[in-house]
């Protein structure tokens, strides 16, 4: 089992073949990240 910061599914085996919902997915954790720190400041 390959460890990552994303799962993979059953469809997608293979390491070198990187689909658009990954991408999407981790442009779209960044973004909440940084919102989540930019709004609520207290949460540091």
């Amino acid at each position: 089992m390959r460890a990552g910061p994303f799962p993979i599914r059953p469809g997608g085996k293979g390491p070198r073949r990187r689909p658009a919902w990954v991408r999407v997915r981790g442009m779209f954790a960044h973004s909440t990240r940084n919102w989540w720190w930019t709004a609520h400041p207290a949460a540091r």
